[in-house]
């Protein structure tokens, strides 16, 4: 091998070089790409979900038998229970792993489902932002609150006050 065969294996070798670093550049870029569309409520994989009333749910976060309401996070608790999260009621999940959203499906809205409960009066428990769980059936479903039958009275109470919904055998998401 003579001194021009060096310098064409050293011009071959930097050519390489520069087109892995430039494959590398561009696949990072559809990667942040598609970052930016992931949400919280995207995550998927076993996860411990703490929630601002203090709250931790332990369970699998993700996709269940259709989309999740949209702004809500699924928890598959080890009981089979689903619980609907609000993302904004929750302080921090740890485990799982950035998930993305089938752009092509039409998440059903958290009203619907609880108008299928109201429907049906399945039995509906929900934590407040107390830490505490509250039950009853559903007497009627307005834009911002939801009322519930307990005991001899009805209460209504905003969707903004509840930290988690539990709706029973419903196939929530």
């Amino acid at each position: 091998m003579d001194e021009s065969d060096g310098v064409w294996l050293e011009a071959g070798a930097a050519a390489q070089a520069a087109a892995d670093t430039e494959l590398r550049l561009d696949a990072f870029e559809v990667y942040q790409a598609e970052a930016a569309r992931s949400r919280l409520a995207d995550r998927i994989g076993w996860a411990t979900v703490t929630l601002l009333c203090g709250a931790v749910l332990v369970g699998e976060v993700g996709r269940g038998q259709s989309p999740a309401p949209e702004g809500t996070l699924l928890v598959r608790r080890s009981d089979g229970s689903v619980l609907v999260v609000p993302v904004n009621a929750v302080a921090g999940v740890v485990g799982s792993s950035a998930g993305l959203r089938d752009e092509g499906e039409r998440p059903v809205s958290l009203a619907s489902l609880l108008r299928e409960c109201w429907a049906t009066q399945a039995p509906v428990r929900l934590l407040l932002p107390d830490g505490q769980w509250t039950a009853g059936t559903i007497v009627f479903v307005g834009a911002d609150h939801v009322e519930l039958h307990q005991e001899d009275q009805n209460v209504a109470i905003p969707y903004a006050a509840v930290q988690a919904w539990n709706l029973g055998d419903r196939p929530a998401g």
